[in-house]
């Protein structure tokens, strides 16, 4: 063997461990997230893990720029399916540490790998995962277009579940857009059509999204139901982390119907599954619905001043949260009587 083919050894060996590390991880924190089952270059043995599965997200965040390298070799010695394949299995740790300016750099990269070998369901897919990063800083134009071209790639390639999908991110986009009834009329084509196609946890999503704009509305009741029944197919299929998101969703609808009680026993479940997944919007979430809830017990007179203290305090950490990720705060309508 000589050298140059045993320098493109190592690095095949590199990009394969990195690809079988990020995929045991990603599958740890998000079951069933990967697009299909994973392809290697080598038949190399993957060894042990260098993670217990409580440590998977960390360990995810600390070796990010791993990942990276590692596209970077894939996108150099022209084994492209490999790129795509590593960048789809960070999108856990992106986006649960809001690694915005990574996300932009890998998902590029990866919808170029995608392009190159030909995947047109890759590259719809680096779109997608691209636009729901550009989400939370507020780039919500640019992220209408990952998805409205996703939904074109998908639909060439006769891809229904794909195509189905894309209408959850759409509906995502126009909430951000400040159009409510657009996206309204996206998650319910989403909770119908993912429902047609088998997809049950993405049409659990939608109907969380639905509940969203419920609140908005203060159709209390119906944001209720709508979280309720997300939340029960989301644990089903032991997606904790959109399960605790569904659990924030009840516990703002109990605020606004003034279950005040039945809304901190929703916290209580999310908060501690949120601590070890979620991310730091999730968390300026849950500041804001506490300071709702506090803020409607002062209006209830009880412990006035201290509830009104506390509410201000939690709002204050999550404007923080927001301001430290040089995000705009999310549109958000108070739950509470003025």
């Amino acid at each position: 063997m000589n050298e140059n083919q045993s320098h493109t050894d190592d690095h095949y060996h590199f990009i394969d461990q990195t690809l079988h590390r990020f995929d045991a991880a990603e599958g740890l924190v998000q079951p069933g997230h990967a697009l299909r089952e994973r392809v290697y270059l080598t038949n190399d043995a993957p060894g042990p893990l260098p993670f217990a599965a409580h440590d998977a997200l960390p360990w995810m965040r600390k070796h990010i720029r791993t990942a990276l390298d590692a596209v970077t070799a894939a996108r150099t010695l022209g084994v492209h399916h490999m790129g795509w394949q590593i960048a789809d299995a960070t999108f856990p740790a992106l986006r649960t540490y809001c690694l915005y300016s990574i996300s932009d750099l890998i998902h590029d990269w990866g919808a170029e790998c995608a392009r190159a070998c030909n995947d047109t369901d890759a590259e719809a897919r680096m779109l997608t995962s691209g636009g729901l990063m550009r989400l939370d800083p507020g780039q919500h134009h640019k992220a209408l277009e990952n998805f409205e071209r996703a939904a074109e790639l998908f639909h060439r390639s006769d891809n229904q579940l794909g195509a189905a999908r894309t209408l959850n991110y759409k509906g995502l986009a126009h909430i951000g857009l400040g159009d409510t009834k657009r996206a309204r009329t996206f998650f319910a084509a989403a909770v119908k059509q993912c429902t047609q196609v088998g997809d049950a946890r993405t049409a659990a999503l939608a109907r969380l999204n639905l509940a969203e704009i419920h609140l908005g509305h203060q159709r209390y009741d119906l944001a209720r139901q709508d979280a309720t029944a997300a939340d029960d197919v989301l644990t089903q299929h032991r997606d904790e982390l959109n399960s605790a998101r569904a659990q924030i969703v009840t516990a703002r609808a109990h605020t606004g119907l003034g279950n005040l009680d039945q809304a901190d026993q929703c916290l209580a479940v999310a908060v501690t599954v949120l601590a070890r997944l979620g991310s730091s919007i999730d968390r300026a979430s849950l500041h804001r619905t506490r300071a709702d809830i506090a803020q409607r017990r002062a209006q209830q007179h009880t412990k006035r001043d201290a509830n009104e203290l506390d509410a201000a305090l939690l709002r204050q950490m999550a404007f923080e949260i927001y301001a430290a990720l040089n995000v705009p705060s999310p549109r958000w309508t108070s739950i509470y009587p003025k």
